[in-house]
């Protein structure tokens, strides 16, 4: 049988004491040149190469059979010792075995001086009669009486000590720094050979887990050990090993983290290594659970956690407020991570900063599921995903967000929320969905955004809001609600479910600060829709509410939309200008049936001018363009209708353009032309002094060939059309109660044929 030459492996030091990575082992028939083979085990079935190449840490299996001369040389050839005869008579790391006696649980002694053997620094075994030995370091030893008393590192002396044994590794051969090798972290755990300053790397942290990584040996009185990413060593009581940080990067499954059972500890340990070391964590495309919090950091850390491959999914199993939470987060990114809040927990993701724009970095958050949040007893706010903050920029991109209530009526409950930006907000390719809030309650919206200047209506937000590409499906509230300056609403998809419950003032699109643009959606409202609490839904699909008193012209647009609904509805859009001149354009939309298309809200005296253009819109029934909520004389504003289709009523008589009655009146600069199928009957207050020529009255091809013409005619008046246009003579007016030139108090338009 051949034995191994120091086992259980041969291992070599270069002559600065690190592995011999790559050396050359050469074995010779005693006293001779002439090469004589070892083998890989010691059944001798496999020879090994002569010479041995050692591995990159130093080591082969080399067992021997009978004498040898042996050389080793470096990878390069040069020699680093050679010995002649090495016998094959059985070698052991341990030698120069004692009796011992016990003194404390840290100290024994031998008889005789064996200062210079028992060195501090050098391993020894303690045989206790025990079925296992137990190691130490030497940390002194001290001769006298003709006795050497020797203190260890750690209490494994008993008194059933009965012998020791010191390792024929010395510290000044221990390759301090060197790289090991283990199969799993267990191995290297267990370890009699690692020492200080040691990297040990380990192909997978448990047996089929995966894991690989490599972790430092560091003296365990230097660290506080955990079950994650701090381990104590059994084989070398003396040290702990510390997970290494690669590239600035971390992987869940080297801190043990496999998936399918609660790891709370562990997934905390993990997100709070991730902050407090400003590195990269890697979670591995696995089903993982959680009990609590997984982070509540309040201090100024950045945050980067992401699954570089598929999706890693972390479900919440018991009550939590906020499941992860940035109090002053300087960055944050994170990808393709999934959150199941499961009705457990108020908040999934909870971003915030009140540092200085200068100081931050930007949010990323991508492909990163949160359902099911639900506000119970917590003390929180019911929203998927809350980011608020001066961050330069915040993305927040391809997120689903389904499943958000609340019973508390004092918290918000959101989809997505984003507050106090100053940057640029790209809300895109979202899903949000069931929104939901108790009865006679709002804010259960959607989307929702507030700019830093949001509490002043005297200066306007900084940086630009988008929200582009979104599904957002049955919220109870707005769905895309903004009390941002300067928002742009395009290119999403709404829908209401056949039957569905909503807030009585609901919106599409509500820009509750300034103006805003709202372009290329598509909202299918379904039918039996109701309001919370019973009766009809008083519906917008936009709402322009200009709160910010600012001396500057601003404008909001309403354009290629499309209304998908066979339910009627109140209004389309509106307006309620309070501040400044404004304008207001509605333009190429596909709207369904409605009551009003424009609705202005708000009286003259609260702004300066206000101007509307409705122009190529297409309705399915009959609608009113424009209208009014309080009515009076509206000498700052100006209102044209121009080339809109499909206005199609076959019975009654509709305020198609203007009110009907009142004291409404525009006085001048008003246009209505070219709009298709139209039986008008407009009734206005005039004072026709104030009109100025080439606005009254042009209203182009409006045609129908079912209105007869009835009444007294006239033909003009102070230079201004009133009867017959020129250029078109499918229009008349009348006059209605009085008669020219005395005061027209009313007039009615009339198409016909």
């Amino acid at each position: 049988m051949a034995v191994a030459m120091i086992g259980p492996k041969f291992s070599a030091w270069d002559k600065n004491g690190k592995p011999l990575a790559f050396g050359k082992l050469f074995t010779y028939q005693a006293r001779t040149n002439s090469p004589k083979p070892t083998y890989q085990s010691e059944d001798q079935i496999v020879e090994n190469t002569n010479p041995v190449i050692l591995n990159g840490e130093g080591y082969a299996d080399v067992y021997l059979s009978g004498s040898y001369k042996i050389v080793l040389k470096d990878s390069s050839g040069n020699e680093i010792w050679s010995s002649d005869p090495v016998s094959s008579s059985e070698p052991s790391e341990w030698v120069l075995c004692l009796t011992a006696n016990y003194l404390s649980p840290t100290t024994f002694k031998v008889n005789g001086n064996f200062v210079s053997q028992y060195e501090p620094g050098r391993r020894v075994r303690i045989n206790s009669n025990a079925p296992e030995y137990s190691y130490a370091t030497i940390i002194s030893s001290v001769f006298a009486s003709d006795e050497t008393t020797i203190t260890v590192s750690n209490p494994i002396i008993t008194t059933g000590i009965v012998e020791s044994c010191i390792s024929i590794v010395g510290p000044e051969s221990s390759g301090e720094g060197s790289i090991i090798k283990a199969s799993n972290l267990q191995e290297a755990i267990d370890s009699t050979l690692t020492r200080e300053g040691d990297a040990i790397e380990i192909r997978e942290r448990t047996t089929g887990s995966g894991g690989s990584s490599t972790w430092d040996a560091v003296l365990a009185s230097s660290v506080s050990t955990n079950p994650f990413n701090i381990v104590q060593c059994i084989g070398n009581p003396d040290l702990a090993l510390v997970l290494r940080y690669i590239d600035g990067s971390t992987f869940s499954a080297a801190w043990g983290l496999v998936g399918g059972v609660d790891e709370t500890a562990g997934l905390q340990a993990f997100y709070q290594a991730v902050v407090d070391n400003n590195i990269s964590g890697i979670l591995e495309p696995k089903k993982f659970f959680t009990s609590e919090e997984l982070l509540n950091e309040s201090t100024a850390k950045n945050f980067n956690i992401y699954s570089p491959v598929g999706t890693a999914k972390i479900t919440v199993t018991a009550t939590v407020d906020r499941l992860v939470r940035m109090d002053q987060a300087v960055s944050f990114r994170h990808h393709n991570v999934n959150y199941d809040l499961d009705g457990n927990a108020a908040a999934g993701l909870f971003v915030r900063s009140t540092a200085a724009a200068v100081d931050l970095g930007d949010v990323t958050i991508d492909n990163c599921n949160v359902t099911n949040a639900a506000q119970t007893t917590q003390l929180a706010d019911a929203v998927s995903i809350d980011v608020g903050g001066k961050f330069p920029n915040i993305d927040i991109t391809r997120c689903d967000i389904d499943g958000v209530s609340r019973v508390d009526t004092a918290r918000f409950c959101n989809g997505i929320l984003v507050t106090g930006t100053v940057g640029i907000v790209n809300i895109k390719s979202n899903s949000v969905s069931n929104v939901t809030c108790p009865t006679n309650f709002f804010d259960a919206d959607g989307i929702t955004v507030f700019g830093s200047k949001n509490l002043t209506d005297t200066e306007l937000d900084l940086g630009k809001c988008t929200i582009e590409d979104n599904d957002i499906v049955d919220c109870r509230g707005r769905f895309i609600k903004s009390q941002h300056s300067n928002t742009v609403v395009e290119n999403n998809r709404g829908t209401i479910s056949d039957n569905s419950v909503l807030i009585v003032n609901w919106r599409f699109a509500d820009f509750q600060m300034s103006n805003g643009i709202i372009t290329n959606n598509v909202l299918t409202y379904g039918s039996n829709v109701t309001a919370d609490g019973g009766g009809s839904v008083s519906t917008a699909y936009a709402r322009f509410s200009n709160k910010k008193n600012i001396d500057i012209k601003k404008s909001s647009m309403c354009s290629d939309n499309i209304l998908k609904t066979t339910t009627k509805w109140s209004q389309v859009v509106l307006s309620e200008i309070e501040n400044g001149n404004t304008s207001v354009k509605v333009q190429d939309n596909d709207f369904g049936e409605s009551n009003v298309l424009v609705l202005h809200d708000g009286a003259q005296s609260e702004f300066t001018e206000a101007y509307y253009t409705i122009q190529d819109n297409t309705v399915e029934l009959g609608v009113q363009l424009f209208d009014v909520t309080v009515d009076q004389t509206w000498s700052k504003m100006f209102v044209a209708a121009i080339d809109n289709s499909n206005i199609d009523t076959s019975t009654g008589h509709f305020r198609h353009v203007f009110p009907l009655g009142g004291t409404f009146s525009l006085e001048s600069n008003f246009v209505v032309r070219g709009n298709s199928r139209m039986i008008e009957r407009v009734e206005w207050v005039f004072d026709f002094y104030r009109l100025t020529q080439g606005n009254a009255f042009q209203h182009g091809a409006q045609l129908n060939t079912n209105r007869p013409f009835s009444g007294v005619g006239f033909t003009q008046y102070d230079g201004f059309v009133i009867a017959e246009i020129p250029e078109n003579n499918l229009a008349r007016w009348q006059a209605v109660l009085t008669t020219p030139p005395e005061t027209f108090s009313s007039w009615r338009s009339v198409a016909y044929s």
